[in-house]
């Protein structure tokens, strides 16, 4: 059986591996229905019997198959080690099973030592596992699955050496055959190694042979996540529900995407009904296996959630009685007498525990559960600092080289990570923790938590404090309520209450808000808030008629910018608006400051240094490669500096485009081709001829192995405008104008449309760039339009375009400014060209072209 049907082994042996005993003893009886007295499969579905605990009746399941020669080794260990699970143990059957095991180690065949060496390391007998195979290649060197095993054996070793060495033996294992056990460990050792697209590679192999196999689809789904692709692991999680509907593994990371993407506390975590449901569903547990400790101490960690402090110690102390060595059932206990203030029976168990301690090395929930003491003890502020930063240190090292997954998140620990900064607080100084933004921090801490009702009592007990108010017999004043802060207060007190269900009082609050700051400078901000709770209500007209209404140079017009956009894509499914919002925005300087606060972020830390590169290689966000406008009259932003500053400024971004791409680390092949197209677009930028060329190859390279990628032809189009080879370039942009739109391709194919459109112009070709111009949604498309016009001298068209352009660039490029007042000029509309002039000036003084060419000659034409 084990050699004919690879994925149903390696499905028993993956379940077994992960402690998933019951899928064990299912996927056995599924694999018995078709091989009816296999013996392997016996043992395995013993094996998972034994595993829950049921002793007796796995002892006799593998009484029944010990004589069988291919399992005889591995079900006489079994039976030792059931035996001595036993509550009475049995010395003489065992003694009797120890001298079997030896007799039968004498004429062992080599089938016989691989499941005996599987079965020791299924128990975490990695050493004496090791022994067994390797004495089984010496006998058939031929035997694949054995070389698996191998390096299954080396990859969950805990020495990090000796799982380097894993694939090698795994490599021998799989040579030219599709073992789909030898696969799944080579994919886990690509991601061990982070190495997560080879990996994937390795996985789609196992899906394309054994599309069936949920394992590989796990494992899948985990990849995703390690890459931080949250879309494809929800939708990969929501496909294994499909096949497994309490596929615990998709369900598991499902919960973590609720919690840790979308701070959904009201579906997992703290929330206290979700920690009754899984306290019961634990507290079952433990019933059926009342031998796991760590049963047992999970229930004192989850009491401990609860605030009940007295049931936590109860399960610790069961878990000391289970395992006296135990560090974690003494831990708990410990932490239990400081919450209850029974300091010196803490104090007593913690020196037991430091001196148990140093034989094993220091530990963070130690260092912690000293500095707890301490600080209850009110002894040494400075000292309990220094072991909370200790702790805070140790326990940050401990999570070095692990993928974003559930151990990441387990072992990350928000919760101890909360108590320590609890402790932190207690050590900011009187005028700290009375001042009115410690109590606003504290209730959007609550807020994100999901505590709606306590950071609602929070925030109402601040807005009552008195702006100023001097305390008896101190000397010194309460902090101040600023205005701005007061705002903060009282919109964090109308999201608390939206978020709890109470429209109709965050409603009121929200008008007394709008009528207190009413003409102030927090005005605008609180109609962006007001906004959310429109929304809330279902009135999505009002809410973008709300958000329309703040201007470029009002503060939070980004902000703004982003709920628009948010909302047509999210509510209204218009993707066309949905860009048309942030092609409306170009502030180089304004967007770097927004894409900077990014720049760290795991999540968009790469798209956020993406888009940085982007504006420092084009911060006028020009056209790269169009030419139609240099010859116009009107000078572009950058020009009005002199020739050796632009180059120094071209310079300057290039050189910073160059430092921020050091930073960029690529997690899988699109975002390594996407790092490709960056360094050459840097090349590119310096205008030298060699790099130009460089680039160009790059490109071209990116292009012939992606050859549907819009940033890659896009890329290379503009190299070859660049290198003067435009009929090259001509011929990729109209591949790009047959591709159809898609929102995750839509500026680059916009870019792509405007760059043809500009060849097109340079050829008088107006009515083709027309066709071109009109498909896209951005200021500069009005631009070209207008040029156009002007060019057949339809001033009154061209006059339409440009205050369009002038319009959606936010008057940020006073060229775009001068092209109208040309026009109006031109149109004889004189008063409006001074007017426009004057806009371009007020915005642009150093811009005094517009005052020598237009400005002067509209003022001599009104003069009678």
């Amino acid at each position: 059986m084990s050699s004919n049907d690879s994925s149903l082994m390696a499905g028993i042996i993956y379940y077994s591996q992960e402690k998933y005993f019951h899928h064990v003893q299912q996927a056995a009886a599924v694999g018995l229905e078709k091989f009816s007295n296999d013996p392997v499969l016996k043992f395995f579905k013993a094996y998972g019997v034994l595993k829950e605990e049921h002793i007796q009746d796995a002892i006799s399941d593998l009484e029944s198959i010990r004589h069988h020669p291919d399992v005889s080794l591995c079900s006489t260990m079994a039976l030792i080690y059931a035996h001595k699970r036993c509550e009475i143990i049995d010395r003489e059957a065992i003694q009797e099973l120890e001298y079997s095991l030896k007799e039968i180690r004498k004429t062992v065949s080599g089938t016989a030592l691989y499941y005996a060496g599987l079965f020791l390391w299924l128990i975490g007998r990695h050493d004496k596992a090791k022994e067994y195979i390797d004495r089984m290649l010496k006998i058939s060197r031929g035997f694949r699955e054995a070389y698996v095993l191998r390096g299954w054996v080396d990859l969950t070793s805990d020495k990090p050496h000796t799982a380097k060495k894993a694939i090698e033996y795994l490599e021998q294992g799989i040579q030219d055959t599709k073992d789909v056990l030898g696969l799944m460990g080579k994919a886990m050792y690509f991601m061990m190694q982070q190495n997560y697209s080879e990996a994937l590679e390795v996985v789609n192999q196992i899906t394309v042979t054994s599309g069936s196999f949920l394992p590989a689809l796990v494992l899948k789904m985990q990849l995703f996540l390690a890459r931080q692709d949250w879309e494809q692991t929800v939708e990969m999680g929501h496909r294994i529900l499909e096949k497994d509907e309490s596929n615990i593994d998709a369900c598991q990371i499902l919960t973590v995407h609720e919690l840790a993407r979308e701070g959904n506390m009201t579906t997992c975590g703290s929330h206290q009904v979700i920690l009754g449901l899984v306290c019961s569903f634990i507290e079952r547990t433990f019933m059926a296996t009342p031998s796991y400790v760590h049963v047992a101490t999970e229930l004192g960690y989850l009491f401990i959630l609860k605030n009940q402090v007295k049931e936590a110690l109860l399960w610790y102390s069961e878990a000391m009685k289970l395992d006296k060595d135990g560090m974690a059932g003494l831990t708990g206990i410990i932490l239990c007498h400081i919450l209850e203030g029974h300091l010196e029976e803490a104090e007593y168990r913690l020196e037991f525990l430091k001196e148990v301690q140093k034989s094993l090395g220091k530990s963070e929930v130690l260092i912690f559960l000293q500095a707890l003491l301490m600080s209850r003890k009110h002894k040494g502020e400075e000292e309990t600092t220094a072991l909370l930063k200790e702790a805070v240190e140790l326990h940050f090292s401990s999570m070095q080289g692990i993928p974003l997954g559930s151990e990441y998140f387990e072992k990350l620990d928000p919760y101890f990570l909360v108590c320590i900064a609890k402790e932190y607080l207690l050590f900011c100084p009187k005028q700290v923790r009375d001042h009115p933004l410690y109590h606003l921090i504290k209730a959007r801490a609550l807020n994100k938590a999901g505590d709606y009702p306590e950071a609602i009592k929070t925030l109402k007990m601040v807005i009552k404090l008195p702006a100023l108010k001097k305390e008896e017999g101190r000397k010194f004043l309460r902090p101040s309520v600023q205005p701005s802060q007061r705002a903060s207060i009282l919109l964090e007190l109308v999201e608390a209450l939206r978020l709890n269900g109470e429209l109709h009082e965050a409603t009121k609050v929200m008008q007394d808000t709008i009528n207190e700051f009413g003409g102030t400078p927090e005005e605008n901000r609180i109609t962006i808030a007001n906004v959310d709770l429109v929304l809330s209500k279902g009135n999505v007209d009002v809410a973008l008629n709300m958000l329309r209404n703040i201007l470029p140079k009002q503060s939070c017009y980004m902000e703004a910018r982003e709920k628009m956009a948010n909302i047509y894509l999210q509510t209204l499914r218009d993707r066309r608006l949905y860009i048309r919002c942030y092609r409306h925005i170009g502030q180089p300087n304004e967007a770097l400051k927004f894409l900077n606060k990014a720049r760290k972020d795991s999540t968009w830390g790469q798209s956020a240094i993406y888009h940085m590169v982007q504006i420092c290689l084009n911060p006028d966000n020009e056209v790269v490669g169009g030419e139609a406008f240099e010859n116009q009259g009107a000078e572009s932003k950058s020009n009005t500096c002199s020739y050796m500053e632009k180059k120094e400024l071209e310079q300057q971004g290039v050189s910073t485009a160059e430092k921020l791409l050091r930073e960029f680390y690529p997690h899988s092949d699109s975002s390594q081709t996407q790092l490709r197209l960056l360094q050459g677009l840097c090349r590119l930028a310096t205008r030298e001829k060699a790099n130009m060329e460089a680039a160009l190859g790059s490109f071209i390279q990116i292009a012939q192995v992606e050859k549907d990628s819009v940033p890659a032809l896009l890329a290379l189009a503009q190299a070859y405008v660049f290198l003067k080879q435009i009929p090259k370039a001509r011929m990729q942009l109209k591949r790009l104008a047959k591709t159809p739109w898609v929102l995750s391709e839509a500026e680059d194919l916009e870019k792509s449309w405007l760059l043809l459109a500009d060849i097109y112009c340079q050829g008088s070709k107006f009515d083709l760039a027309l066709e071109l111009l009109r498909r896209c949604s951005c200021y500069k498309a009005y631009e070209y339009m207008g040029f156009i016009m002007e060019k057949e001298q339809s001033y009154k068209d061209a006059v339409t375009n440009y205050k369009l352009a002038w319009k959606y660039s936010h008057h940020a490029n006073p060229a775009i400014g001068f092209k109208l007042a040309f026009n109006y000029l031109k149109d004889k509309k004189f008063v409006e060209a001074i007017e426009i002039c004057n806009d371009v000036l007020r915005e642009h003084p150093d811009y005094p072209k517009i005052r020598e060419e237009i400005l002067e000659k509209a003022r001599r034409s009104l003069r009678p």
